[in-house]
């Protein structure tokens, strides 16, 4: 098995010279990028720390820091420097690190040795006899955490083998060169950066942080001053910048890929984006981070994405070495709860084998024991496609009757052409519109009255400049619910 870390050892050694990381503030080769990851290694081998948690934002230490890791086949947990403090108190508790990599002094009161990165302290030595070590593919290279729907973290076990197919999948089906202008919008925590840090730095790639405040709010300026050719974002992400009057064509004509997880892929999504750039190609990838990032793919284009589109996209198929199962769902003729199968399913939850007995398991897939997970995504099937429905955990009660908010959701932006999203209470739902299209709203409302049922039609449209948004860039359902609390009589 070529471990992650080998890959980018032979990068670095076969092209040194090319540009790893591009940011505002600075541009490192390959082999300064080396330097400073044999430096933290050397470090981290002088010590017992075998647990890190590097907290940073997106910088070069904070790559070097993940490979340095690798090197020495120690695992570590990244924690997005931007989070509450409550949030990294929770993930400090739970993943109780050796050390903790940062470049402020915020830990100072956590009782963990804290290391810093912008010193002298690291210094230089024989760090790269440990490139040549054996490496157990069964080891954990990271943990990465993600709250269920009660709020708690769950710390996510990834294996160094799950990381090496998952970049197989990279090598296979992205326009890789060496120079390539690579994004990376998702902070470190959240695991989309997986396949901007690992799929751009272990195959050649540039790699281009949007590490101001002023690049994350204009990405389509970013895209157009750095000339990017790899996009990589959810697609509420994707939405803000086709949202914007001011993206053209000519901001986004550089880019060859757009890649989006995460979230449901609406096809009004994609009826923007191939109007402003009819030419570019989209890779709509589906799968949770207990299954390695994502696991599944398909390949879009202006000529055949209405074919693969139901209101969003198709998951399309499992990638080398995943699997799916669509387990039914009692009482329904076509909804089924999607199991993934296969090498990159985690090791299981940190510390949690309730939970871990709850949703992970083995089962026989052509005679051979496969790891699974049980998503608790519905999904649906329309010919040889299949479909994302909804969430299990977004059925809820408003006025003792069950909604399908996901549904509801997918009737109006069909309906209204433009993204579309739901809050609720126990008592009313509020449908939260882009500005200007509370008018359009208001003239549905007859025919989803002949349509939904009554407490699937919303009590209340409210217009919103900007959705909110969680800090990995996904809708903040909690949010919508909060307000929707508010709206109550």
């Amino acid at each position: 098995m070529s471990t992650p870390f080998l890959l980018f050892h032979d990068i670095c050694h076969y092209h040194p010279d090319i540009n790893a990381i591009v940011t505002s503030k600075e541009t490192l080769t390959y082999a300064q990028l080396y330097q400073k990851v044999l430096g933290i290694a050397a470090r981290l081998s002088q010590s017992d720390s075998s647990r890190i948690v590097i907290c940073m934002g997106s910088e070069s230490d904070a790559y070097a820091a993940m490979f340095a890791c690798l090197m020495l086949s120690y695992q570590y947990c990244p924690l997005d420097i931007n989070s509450s403090e409550y949030k990294k108190q929770q993930v400090i508790d739970v993943y109780q690190p050796d050390l903790i990599l940062c470049n402020t002094d915020i830990f100072s009161d956590y009782g963990i040795p804290v290391a810093t990165t912008n010193t002298n302290e690291w210094g230089k030595n024989e760090a790269e006899k440990h490139v040549a070590r054996a490496v157990n593919p069964n080891t954990i290279a990271y943990t990465i955490f993600t709250s269920g729907s009660t709020g708690k973290p769950k710390g996510v076990q990834i294996t160094v083998a799950a990381l090496a197919n998952y970049l197989k999948w990279v090598k296979l089906d992205f326009p890789l060169k060496t120079g390539l202008r690579w994004s990376q919008f998702p902070n470190i925590a959240f695991d989309l950066s997986v396949l901007d840090i690992y799929g751009a730095l272990c195959h050649g790639a540039t790699l281009y942080p949007l590490s101001t405040q002023f690049e994350r709010l204009f990405p389509a300026r970013f895209i157009e001053r750095s000339q990017l050719e790899i996009w990589n974002s959810t697609p509420s992400v994707l939405d803000v910048i086709l949202q914007d009057t001011k993206t053209t064509h000519k901001q986004l004509e550089s880019l060859k890929l757009v890649t989006v997880c995460g979230e449901a892929l609406q096809e009004t999504t994609l009826d923007t984006l191939f109007t402003i750039c009819p030419d570019i190609k989209v890779q709509n990838t589906y799968g949770p981070t207990e299954a390695t990032v994502s696991c599944s793919k398909i390949l879009l284009t202006k000529d055949n994405y209405k074919r693969h589109c139901f209101g969003s996209a198709a998951i399309g198929r499992p990638t080398t070495g995943m699997g799916f199962k669509l387990d039914p769902i009692q009482n329904t003729s076509d909804l089924y709860e999607l199991i993934v199968y296969g090498i990159q399913v985690s090791t299981g939850y940190l510390h949690r084998p309730d939970l871990n007995a709850e949703k992970f398991g083995e089962m026989d897939v052509d005679g051979l024991p496969q790891r699974y997970y049980r998503t608790g995504d519905l999904v649906t099937k329309k010919g040889e496609d299949v479909y994302f429905h909804s969430r299990k955990d977004l059925v809820v009660k408003v006025r003792g009757k069950l909604i399908d908010i996901a549904a509801v959701e997918r009737y109006y932006q069909t309906l209204l052409d433009t993204p579309v999203f739901i809050g609720s209470s126990t008592k009313v739902s509020i449908v939260f519109v882009p500005t200007g299209k509370k008018g359009a709203f208001s003239a549905t409302l007859n025919q989803a009255k002949k349509i939904l049922e009554s407490q699937e039609v919303p009590n209340y449209c409210v217009e919103m400049d900007h959705f909110p948004m969680t800090e990995n860039g996904k809708i903040n359902r909690k949010e919508l619910n909060r307000l929707a609390n508010e709206k109550l009589p």
